[in-house]
């Protein structure tokens, strides 16, 4: 009994310490987030801005669309395109769908078919458009909607010298399962929280595959290739160790459809692990011994453990303790066994304290509804679930 305590206690030790060093890391990005100073906007703003929306197979109302956001943004019309891109559409689609006639708004078409997909499109629309006169290019999936001072924001930075800009998201939609309204907890963690603590210690926030601002002189120096980068993510590494930043201005949200959030969930996207190891680990790691503490966020970003991981390793080390306190209380020769037993539990708590107060503060920024407070208290069960749902798909 004495052995199998000491094992228990070995192993809850080690899933606990990186666990809790992660838990830990999100309760002081999550302090830092509540410090972010007022939203600025500029009010002769002379950055003209590149709206490229690439298009998927659903074409309905585009000429809704784009007169929707006429109506929205709240900026000068003729320092402001809106784009649609096309990806390999027929020529019947092009014909009767696009008869767009509106000043300000331009439909290109991608139609090289050996390369397909929304990342090669954008690539592809970003070399197109450089020749142009545009100062930055700002890229929205087709299921957004801007809030009206979007591109005063986005001038503001653009004008001081940014070059790369991460825009909030929130998500909108109905039929709310519980799951759902679990998931949306995270993607206010992912999408909102974390990147604005990040901002405020002058770090870069990251880059979540939408609402993404690019310079003009960022992507000459640095163009966006697919073939390379597997990933916004791989993206914002290679910016980070060429000492380059992404800004995060919080309250410039874009409204997506819940249902298209969850099918790509491209913020909780990251890397393999292997892949992240082999490319990143020591160049990362060069970088910040040079002082580059982007980069040692990088590092942590790479290997931190999902939130529903760090859910489920709390939670199990919390009864992998209670068990051998208990068995410390009852058994005489476990008594020696009581502190670790103790150490375990009161880590655990910690833990566990310290992620809901950075799920709690997520809920509260993005004035989440009382029901999905309600679906928060089975966060543990969910994280549980899914933790052993992996484990035996992996098996």
């Amino acid at each position: 009994m004495l052995f199998f305590g000491f094992i228990l206690i070995g192993i809850a030790f080690c899933m606990l310490i990186p666990v809790l060093i992660t838990s830990i890391y999100l309760y002081f990005l999550t302090i830092y987030s509540l410090l972010l100073r007022k939203l600025k906007l500029s009010n002769q703003p002379k950055s003209k801005i590149a709206l490229i929306i690439p298009l998927n197979k659903n074409l309905k109302n585009i000429e809704h669309k784009a007169s929707d956001i006429f109506k929205i943004i709240d900026y000068p019309s003729n320092l402001y395109d809106i784009i649609f891109v096309t990806d390999n559409f027929s020529n019947s689609e092009q014909i009767s769908t696009f008869k767009l006639h509106t000043s300000g708004v331009k439909i290109i078409h991608y139609t090289n078919s050996w390369r397909t997909g929304r990342e090669f499109t954008i690539e592809w629309a970003l070399a197109e458009l450089i020749k142009k006169d545009y100062s930055a290019f700002f890229i929205m999936n087709q299921n957004s909607t801007p809030v009206p001072w979007i591109f005063k924001a986005l001038a503001y930075k653009l004008e001081q010298g940014i070059d790369c800009i991460q825009m909030s998201e929130s998500y909108v939609g109905q039929n709310f399962t519980w799951e759902k309204r679990l998931k949306s907890i995270l993607l206010a963690a992912y999408n909102h929280l974390l990147p604005k603590g990040k901002s405020v210690l002058g770090l870069s926030c990251g880059l979540s595959g939408n609402g993404i601002c690019l310079s003009k002189n960022l992507i000459n120096t640095f163009p966006y290739k697919p073939l390379e980068y597997k990933n916004w993510f791989e993206y914002h590494l290679k910016l980070v160790l060429q000492n380059k930043k992404a800004i995060f201005i919080s309250k410039t949200a874009l409204y997506n459809n819940i249902e298209f959030a969850f099918s790509n969930e491209n913020s909780l996207k990251h890397l393999p692990l292997i892949v992240a190891v082999k490319r990143y680990l020591i160049p990362l790691y060069k970088a910040t011994l040079n002082g580059n503490w982007s980069a040692f966020d990088c590092l942590l970003t790479l290997f931190r453990p999902s939130i529903k991981t760090i859910v489920s390793i709390l939670f199990l080390a919390l009864f992998a303790g209670s068990i051998v306190y208990t068995a410390s209380i009852l058994i005489p020769e476990c008594e020696q066994q009581f502190i670790y037993a103790k150490l375990i539990i009161f880590s655990s708590a910690v833990g566990i304290a310290a992620l809901l107060f950075f799920l709690s503060i997520a809920m509260l920024e993005k004035k989440l509804s009382p029901i999905t407070w309600l679906a928060g208290f089975f966060f543990p069960i969910y994280g549980l679930y899914s933790f052993v749902k992996k484990f035996i798909k992996q098996s």
